[in-house]
């Protein structure tokens, strides 16, 4: 667990420069457990975007779906395939790329 992580000493400095109870998971131990978990939740989303059906956010076919019926009427599987892993590549470097930003963000705050 991400909060398990934080290290004793964390609270009890926040304790001695009389952070309250609420201050001190806000301001030191949030940012803290963020910087350690975020790399296994960004794989995580990773891999639930691409297990998943993107039915909420795509509309009303999966991709999947989508590219099957387009093979099928096209009789060009390669292509209609390669467009349905070059949309799941598109969406999940978005997801790899906004967890970079969030990364620096929170590591710029440590700097």
């Amino acid at each position: 667990c991400g909060i398990n992580s934080i290290p004793a000493g964390q609270w009890e400095a926040a304790y001695v420069l009389g952070y309250s109870t609420k201050r001190t998971i806000t301001a030191i131990i949030v940012p803290l457990m963020l910087r350690n978990v975020l790399p296994a939740l960004t794989n995580e989303v990773a891999v639930l975007l691409k297990e998943t059906s993107m039915l909420s956010m795509i509309g009303v076919m999966e991709i999947t779906k989508i590219g099957m019926n387009i093979s099928a009427r096209t009789l060009d599987p390669i292509g209609a395939y390669g467009a349905v892993a070059v949309l799941y590549l598109i969406m999940t470097s978005l997801v790899s790329f906004g967890a970079k930003q969030l990364e620096k963000v929170l590591n710029h705050d440590q700097n």
